[in-house]
């Protein structure tokens, strides 16, 4: 059975399901573009290398878009693949480690300051407002599918907003994940994993 993409005249254009769904889509492509609107704006930016011989370890580099050798921000060791986000006014990178933990690194001294926020889920950077603060999700380590978007003061960790995400139909999905944010705050894009056990089709 081969796969076509939905024209102009499709079913799915045509129901109210379809619409709705197109509608998100839509509206996700905006907010992933208003991201990275706000990250390209970043005058100093954040990338993990590894140097020397030891290709499994990477450490984090400030650069500039207008060139010039990177410098090393910090020692701390940082997966190659890792949540790594920047705030606008390029004064802090928060990237988790090896073993789950948030971090948030000052890009101007290299000082390191794990998030400490008194609950036991598994926190991951989301991004940064345009004013600063951390956007970050709160995963239950208990599988649930939802999560916690928290809305965090970079100095002192207060959490300064709290809403609960989760997919329409939570039946057999995973936490949300991969979160982005518009940036005025109002509209949350988010990808989820759904288990099926079981599939059947008919015919006619």
């Amino acid at each position: 059975m081969g796969t076509r993409m939905s024209g102009r005249n499709d079913p799915l254009r045509r129901s109210c399901p379809g619409r709705l769904l197109l509608s998100f889509m839509k509206r996700a492509r905006e907010v992933l573009a208003s991201q990275i609107r706000n990250e390209l704006a970043t005058m100093a930016m954040a990338c993990a290398t590894s140097a020397g011989a030891d290709e499994q370890t990477f450490t984090l580099h400030r650069f500039s878009r207008d060139g010039g050798t990177p410098r090393r921000i910090s020692d701390q060791p940082v997966p190659s693949q890792c949540y790594l986000k920047v705030s606008p006014d390029g004064r802090w990178a928060a990237v988790s480690d090896d073993d789950y933990r948030l971090l948030l690194i000052s890009m101007e001294n290299g000082r390191v300051r794990p998030v400490t926020l008194g609950r036991d889920d598994l926190l991951f950077a989301q991004g940064f407002t345009k004013d600063g603060d951390l956007w970050l999700s709160a995963v239950p380590r208990a599988s649930r599918p939802e999560a916690a978007l928290l809305r965090v003061d970079p100095l002192s960790f207060r959490v300064k907003e709290e809403r609960t995400i989760r997919p329409a139909d939570a039946s057999g999905a995973s936490a949300p994940y991969d979160i982005l944010v518009s940036a005025d705050g109002k509209d949350v894009a988010f990808d989820f994993a759904r288990t099926l056990n079981g599939f059947s089709s008919c015919a006619g």
